[in-house]
C-alpha cells in the first residue's frame, strides 16, 4: 500500500513539482522515505520511496548516472532541498533534463522544512492511508457478513462487494455457468469460461485470459467449486482474500445442502432403470424435469477418487443431476441433448467410463448394461468410450498380433505424426472420427472454432497426400486410430 506526492502536498508537505507534466502525472506511489547525500542511493533503496538529497555531493557531470541510479532503484520521487543555506538554491536545469529523460519525477523543498519533518511527513501519511484502509476492509467485511446471515447467497455477496468496492467480479461455476456478476462488467468473453473452469481442475496450472487485466482465483478446497474473476483495483489484497473466502465458504454450503436432492435423484435413477413400462419409465424422467425423447446411460469408475464426491460432480455436470452410487460405479441417465463425450473427457478425465447406446427410456436398463461393458475398455483405452467402441476396442486387442497392429498404425499416421510433433492433429482427427464427421460436433467437443478445424482437416488431407472423403482412406485411418495406444495420445 502507498499514498501519492501528489497526497503529501495536499498534506501540506510543501513539495514544488519540477519534472515535466508528462513525467509527473505518471508519478509512482510512495511507500517510504530515505534522505541520503550518497552519489550511489541503490543500495538504500527498495522500491517506491521518496529519497530526499541536499546534494551536497551532486555536480554537472555526475547528474545523468545519479539518475539512473535513482531510477534503477525503484525510487517514486527524488526531493531535493533547496535554498541559501543549501548546495542549490534552485533545481538545476540540467538536473531537470536527466530526470525528464529517466521518467524521474522530480520535486523540490524549501531548506526550512528539515530532513525529518519530510520523512517523519510521508510515514505519517502512509499510517494514515493504512488505518483508513484497515477501516474499510472492517466495514467490507461487516457488510459481506450480513449478506451471508440474510442468506442472500452468491448473488447477495457479489452485489454486497461491488457496492462497497466498485469492483466488478463474476462468479462461475465448474462448467463455466455464470452465478452471479456479469461477464460484460469486466469485458471478457464469456465463452471463455468453461475453459477457465477447466483449467481450474488442473493442479500448478495458472488460469488466465490472454490480453484481460483480471484476476482469477478457484474458490472452494480440496476441490474447486467455481471461479472468482475479479476486475483489477488498488484494493487491499486481504479484501480480495476474504471475498475468496466467503464465496468459496458458499458455494461448500450450497454443495452439502443439496445431498438430500441428490439422494432423491439417486432414488428416481434406480426406478427407471427397473420400471417394467416405457410410461412408467418416462413418468418418472419427467418428475425430475427431463423430458427428452431418447437417453443414454453413462458408467463411470471413480478409481482412487472419493465416490460420494464423484456423483455429487456427475450431478452438476448433466442436466436433471440423475446420478446414482451402484456398487462400485458411478450410474448416470444423460438425455441425447447433452454433449456427453465432450463432458466427460474435459470435467472426469481420466476416469474410466463407458456410455451406452441412445434408447427410449423404457430401454435404458439395455443401455446400462452396455454402459458396463464399455467401462472396462475404457479404463485400458484412458478415455470415454461408447458402447460400439468398446466391442471393437475389445475384438481387435483380442484377435490382431499386437506387434503387426502397431507397424499397420504405425504406418498409416507417419506423415500425419511427421509434421504434429504436439499431437494435436491426430487429437482433431480422432475425435472429429469420433464424431461421425460433423464439423459441428468435433468443434463442441474440442471448443475449437470452425475455421480452426477445417484447417487442421485441411493440412491432415495435405500430410497424407489423400482426401479424407475417400472411403478408403477413413477406414484406415479408423482402424489405426482405434489399433493405437491411447496412452499415446495427448491431452488437447
Amino acid at each position: 500500500m502507498g499514498i501519492t506526492y501528489q497526497s503529501l502536498r495536499d498534506g501540506h508537505l510543501a513539495l514544488t513539482i519540477a519534472s515535466s507534466e508528462a513525467v509527473s502525472k505518471r508519478g509512482k506511489e510512495v511507500t517510504g522515505a530515505v534522505a541520503s547525500d550518497s552519489l550511489s542511493p541503490g543500495l538504500l533503496l527498495d522500491g517506491g520511496e521518496l529519497l530526499l538529497t541536499e546534494g551536497s555531493m551532486l555536480t554537472p557531470e555526475t547528474y545523468c548516472a545519479y539518475v539512473e541510479e535513482v531510477s534503477a532503484g525503484g525510487a517514486s520521487i527524488l526531493v531535493l532541498r533547496i535554498g541559501k543555506d543549501m548546495p542549490f538554491s534552485a533545481i538545476p536545469p540540467d538536473l531537470i533534463s536527466a530526470c525528464n529523460a529517466a521518467d524521474v519525477t522530480l520535486a523540490s523543498v524549501a531548506s526550512d522544512v528539515s530532513s525529518s519533518t519530510v520523512v517523519r511527513a510521508v510515514y505519517m501519511a502512509l499510517a494514515s492511508e493504512q488505518r483508513l484502509a484497515l477501516q474499510a476492509s472492517v466495514d467490507l467485511f461487516a457488510v459481506i457478513s450480513a449478506a451471508v446471515g440474510r442468506g442472500e447467497g452468491v448473488s447477495g455477496i457479489v452485489a454486497a462487494w461491488k457496492k462497497q468496492t466498485g469492483v466488478p467480479v463474476l462468479v462461475a461455476d465448474m462448467l463455466g455457468r455464470v452465478l452471479a456478476g456479469s461477464a460484460n462488467d469486466l469485458d471478457i468473453d464469456p465463452t471463455l469460461l468453461p475453459e477457465l473452469a477447466l483449467q481450474s481442475h488442473k493442479p500448478r496450472t495458472p488460469i488466465r485470459i490472454p490480453d484481460a487485466d483480471v484476476t482469477i482465483t478457484a474458490l472452494g478446497s480440496p476441490k474447486p467449486r467455481g471461479l472468482l474473476i475479479a476486475g483489477t483495483s488498488p484494493m487491499v489484497p486481504v479484501d480480495l482474500a476474504a471475498l475468496t473466502s466467503f464465496l468459496g465458504l458458499e458455494l461448500e454450503r450450497l454443495w452439502l445442502a443439496d445431498e438430500p436432492s441428490r439422494q432423491r435423484r439417486a432414488e428416481v435413477v434406480g426406478a427407471v432403470l427397473s420400471a417394467r413400462t416405457e410410461a412408467a419409465a418416462r413418468s418418472k424422467l419427467r418428475s425430475a424435469g427431463l423430458a427428452d425423447k431418447l437417453y443414454h446411460v453413462v458408467v463411470v469408475d471413480p478409481g482412487g477418487e472419493d465416490i460420494t464426491q464423484l456423483v455429487a460432480e456427475a450431478a452438476l455436470l448433466f442436466r436433471g443431476g440423475m446420478a446414482r452410487i451402484q456398487g462400485r460405479y458411478v450410474e448416470i441417465i444423460v438425455g441425447h441433448e447433452d454433449p456427453v463425450l465432450a463432458s466427460l473427457e474435459r470435467l472426469l478425465h481420466p476416469l474410466a467410463a463407458g456410455v451406452g447406446a441412445m434408447v427410449t427410456p423404457g430401454h435404458l436398463a439395455v443401455s446400462r448394461t452396455q454402459a458396463l461393458a464399455a467401462v472396462h475398455a475404457s479404463a485400458v483405452a484412458g478415455r470415454p468410450i461408447t458402447f460400439n467402441q468398446g466391442i471393437i476396442f475389445d475384438w481387435l486387442a483380442d484377435t490382431v498380433d499386437a506387434v503387426e497392429a502397431l507397424a499397420f498404425s504405425d504406418a498409416i499416421l507417419a506423415p500425419i505424426e511427421a509434421g504434429d510433433p504436439e499431437g494435436i492433429l491426430l487429437a482433431t482427427l480422432r475425435t472429429w472420427m469420433e464424431e461421425n464427421c460433423s464439423l459441428q460436433g468435433t468443434c463442441e467437443r474440442m471448443n475449437i472454432h470452425r475455421h480452426t478445424l477445417r484447417a487442421r482437416l485441411r493440412k491432415i488431407e495435405a500430410q497424407l497426400g489423400q482426401p479424407l472423403e475417400a472411403l478408403q482412406t477413413r477406414t484406415e485411418l479408423w482402424l489405426a486410430i482405434n489399433i493405437r495406444p491411447i496412452t499415446r495420445w495427448p491431452e488437447v
